[in-house]
């Protein structure tokens, strides 16, 4: 995820959320979030249980 996320980043995309759980949606729900070129939102998440790292 953070490969992810540092990746998108570096070719261009903005910040719209650090890779992190987001517990709000349920307990194993793991994302990250970006904007791409054309503005739109990118996200990459995991619902397991193990480390997403």
């Amino acid at each position: 995820m953070k490969a992810f996320y540092e990746a998108t980043l570096a070719a261009g995309a903005k910040d719209n959320g650090a890779p992190g759980f987001r517990h709000h949606y349920h307990k194993n729900y793991y994302a990250a979030f970006v904007y791409d070129p054309d503005g739109y939102n990118i996200e990459a998440v995991f619902h397991g249980t193990e480390d997403p790292v």
